[in-house]
């Protein structure tokens, strides 16, 4: 205890030195683990959309589609509903997408015919949210000619809603069929590839044009957590017959994997760069500290205190303004934390296009409170502050009482 106080007295005899010191380190602390908590929200809220709009936990494809993307690597979806039963399934979605050139009166373009379940995604996918739709409304089910536009294509083939237009695809026996589609609504994504190239209509639909009933690219899985998705991948592979295969989602979409990966290298990055940074200012502290306190470690050296108590007090200062600096830090981040894990911060004035890696985001992101993140950098922070003890203790050491004692 001794060494304790005699660090305690030593720091609060130059406040200003020490409050400078511990609020770099506690902004060190606050800048990281916040960005930390946000990334893991920013994190969750991809995966979680890439999911709904995606593959699911899960996607079911011929096993050559992922790669080539083509339409003939399509399968009957008769073949894998009777798999889908397992308990961990919460739902699952059909899905059709077929490349065609779209004409109007006007302009021609190609683009991606988009068939979906509406009536089953309509709660789940985040191209279906009511926020999306800006003109018209919903299609109806009973109607096989209402679509959803992206904005960008009916501007492109100056459609609005109610305009009938034609899409051209191959079909049956690589025939090329025609079907004539009325705009029921037009939506606004935020994701580029959506709003001008894509079609969304009711799967049944997709699945007369072509010719090609009950036939699917894609069956999206939703299970019932993250923690379901080996063992019912296991069992889904070991049921279905090749051609057919289950994917996991980070095998489904590669992009959004390795966009986090890229990004999590670069907070490393960005936090060793900072972590550096403190550790430089704290050794700079310290010795200031001694060099300060020249003749009362030469008093101390004259009166027989042996070197290693020296080192003991040096040490003791390093790790009391680090334990400050990281109860203070995590308090105020851990406050920011809290307050935007539920009210979120608002990136839609600089996100131009509301989608990462073509998956489309909500331009709100909430903070999650990543524990072991957040300990890493504790624990990073009061590591650096015992090592940046080491050289100022070695110079406090070296100081000679005879000298010491001559300086004012």
């Amino acid at each position: 205890m001794l060494w304790i106080k005699l660090a305690y007295r030593n720091l609060i005899r130059n406040r200003s030195r020490s409050i400078i010191t511990i609020a770099a380190i506690a902004g060190a602390i606050i800048l990281l683990t916040f960005m930390d908590n946000m990334q893991t929200g920013s994190y969750q809220a991809m995966i979680s959309s890439g999911v709904k709009t995606g593959s699911g936990h899960i996607g079911i494809y011929h096993q050559d589609y992922l790669g080539s993307r083509e339409l003939d690597n399509n399968f009957s979806f008769l073949k894998v509903h009777k798999y889908l039963s397992h308990p961990s399934i919460k739902e699952y979605y059909p899905r059709l997408y077929v490349p065609a050139l779209i004409k109007s009166s006007h302009n021609s373009s190609g683009g991606i015919l988009l068939g979906l379940d509406l009536q089953k995604e309509k709660n789940i996918n985040p191209l279906l949210k009511n926020k999306v739709l800006i003109k018209g409304k919903w299609p109806r089910l009973s109607h096989s000619k209402d679509v959803l536009i992206g904005h960008k294509l009916a501007t492109e083939l100056s459609l609005s809603v109610g305009k009938k237009f034609v899409v051209m695809a191959k079909g049956k026996d690589d025939e090329i069929s025609s079907k004539l589609f009325r705009i029921r609504g037009i939506i606004k994504t935020g994701v580029t590839n959506i709003d001008k190239n894509t079609i969304i209509t009711n799967l049944k639909n997709i699945q007369k044009l072509i010719q090609k009933e009950n036939s699917v690219h894609e069956v999206a899985i939703h299970l019932k957590g993250f923690d379901y998705i080996n063992d019912t991948l296991s069992n889904l592979n070991s049921s279905l017959k090749s051609p057919i295969k289950a994917f996991s989602w980070k095998k489904a979409q590669p992009s959004l994997v390795d966009l986090i990966k890229i990004d999590q290298a670069n907070g490393i990055i960005m936090a060793t760069f900072l972590l550096f940074i403190v550790g430089i200012g704290i050794i700079n502290t310290m010795i200031m500290s001694v060099m300060d306190r020249t003749r009362e470690f030469g008093v101390l050296r004259a009166i027989g205190l042996n070197s290693k108590y020296i080192k003991v007090i040096v040490f003791f200062e390093s790790l009391i303004l680090g334990l400050i600096s990281i109860f203070i830090g995590m308090f105020i981040s851990l406050l920011l934390t809290y307050y935007t894990s539920t009210y979120g911060i608002d990136f839609s004035s600089v996100m131009k296009d509301m989608n990462v890696a073509g998956v489309m985001i909500d331009p709100i992101i909430y903070t999650v409170l990543h524990i072991q993140g957040n300990i890493l950098v504790c624990m990073s922070m009061l590591i650096i502050s015992i090592l940046s003890s080491i050289y100022p203790a070695f110079l406090a050491t070296q100081i000679q009482p005879a000298q010491a004692m001559q300086r004012k």
